[in-house]
C-alpha cells in the first residue's frame, strides 16, 4: 500500500475509486464501505482512502481527542483491507475553507481522478461539512463517476448501527467483548515498559473527561477502558503471550495500566514494543 502524506501536491496520472473519511476505529461498517469499493472498483483503478492527516475538530478546537486507532494502526489494518493507496491530507487553512462542490470538483476528480465513489448514507465532507449524499448524486452525474451509497452495518444485537461513537460508548463501559464484535478484530493498544524480569508490563494513563487515555504519540492519546481487570494477550512480533490486564487509578487524574503475564517475555525481546490485545473483562 503506498501512504500520500503531509502533501496536497498530488496528481494522478491513473483513475480511482475512492471513498473518505476519519476512519476511526476502522470497525465492521468501515470495512463494509471498503470491501463494497473493491469489489465495485474495475481492474483499472485503484483503491483510494482519503482521510486527513490530523482529524478536522482536533485541530480547530486544539483539544485532545482520544482515538479508537492509531495513525500507525490505521495504516496497517487498510493495507490488510486490500487498499492500494491512503491519502492523509494536510487540512490546511485553504481546505477548511473550500466549499464541499469544489472539494470534489478540485480535489476528488481534478487531483485524484475519481471515477468511483463508494460513501454512507449520512457523509459529510466541506466547509462545515455542508457536502451531503444530494450535492454527490448531481456532480455525479456532471461530473461522470459513479456513486455507490453503501448502507449502514447493523448489530444483531440490538439493531443499532455501528459507528465509531457506539465503540467508544462500550468501551467507556468497560465492555471489550462488544467493542470487539463490532470492531471486527481485538482492540489493542501499545507503549508500554516491561520490567527486567519479564513478567509486568506497565503503561501510564490520563483522564481526558471520563474516560482514560493512553498517550501513543505526540499527538494521539487511545482510548482505554475503564478500571477494572481484563483477560489480555501480549503480542511481541508473532509471539504471543496469556496475561490479565489492570487498570488501576493511582492518583487524581492518573492511572496505571499493569500486565501481568503467565510467563516471562525473554531478556532479548525486551527492545521489542509489546501490543496488548484486551479479550474479556475478568468479572
Amino acid at each position: 500500500m503506498k501512504i500520500i502524506h503531509g502533501t496536497t501536491e498530488i496528481q494522478f496520472d491513473f483513475p480511482t475509486a475512492l471513498t473518505l473519511g476519519k476512519f476511526d476505529g476502522l470497525h465492521c461498517g468501515h470495512q463494509k464501505l471498503i470491501r463494497t469499493l473493491r469489489e465495485q472498483k474495475s481492474f483499472r483503478q485503484k483503491l483510494v482512502v482519503f482521510t486527513f492527516d490530523m482529524p478536522p475538530a482536533m485541530r480547530l478546537e486544539r483539544q485532545v481527542l482520544p482515538v479508537l486507532t492509531t495513525v500507525e494502526e490505521k495504516r496497517r489494518l487498510m493495507e490488510a483491507m486490500g487498499v492500494d493507496i491512503l491519502i492523509e491530507y494536510p487540512f490546511t487553512e485553504e481546505v477548511r475553507q473550500m466549499s464541499a462542490e469544489d472539494f470534489v470538483r478540485k480535489i476528488l476528480v481534478g487531483q485524484l481522478r475519481m471515477e468511483r465513489m463508494a460513501v454512507g448514507p449520512d457523509c459529510g465532507f466541506g466547509y462545515q461539512r455542508s457536502g451531503n449524499v444530494e450535492l454527490l448524486e448531481r456532480l455525479s452525474h456532471e461530473l461522470k463517476f459513479q456513486l455507490s451509497v453503501v448502507e449502514k452495518e447493523i448489530t444483531r444485537k440490538d439493531n443499532r448501527v455501528i459507528s465509531s461513537s457506539r465503540v467508544k460508548e462500550e468501551l467507556t463501559r468497560g465492555d471489550i467483548e462488544e467493542a470487539n464484535r463490532l470492531l471486527g478484530y481485538l482492540y489493542s493498544v501499545s507503549g508500554h515498559r516491561i520490567n527486567e524480569r519479564g513478567d509486568m508490563i506497565t503503561s501510564d494513563l490520563s483522564k481526558v473527561g471520563e474516560s482514560w487515555v493512553i498517550r501513543q504519540s505526540e499527538t494521539e492519546y487511545k482510548l482505554v477502558l475503564p478500571e477494572g481487570n481484563y483477560f489480555s494477550k501480549v503480542w511481541i512480533g508473532e509471539k504471543c503471550f496469556k496475561s490479565i490486564t489492570k487498570i488501576l487509578q493511582i492518583s487524581e487524574g492518573k492511572g496505571q495500566l499493569l500486565t501481568e503475564l503467565r510467563e516471562p517475555i525473554l531478556a532479548e525481546n525486551h527492545s521489542f514494543t509489546p501490543e496488548i490485545s484486551l479479550i474479556a473483562q475478568n468479572k
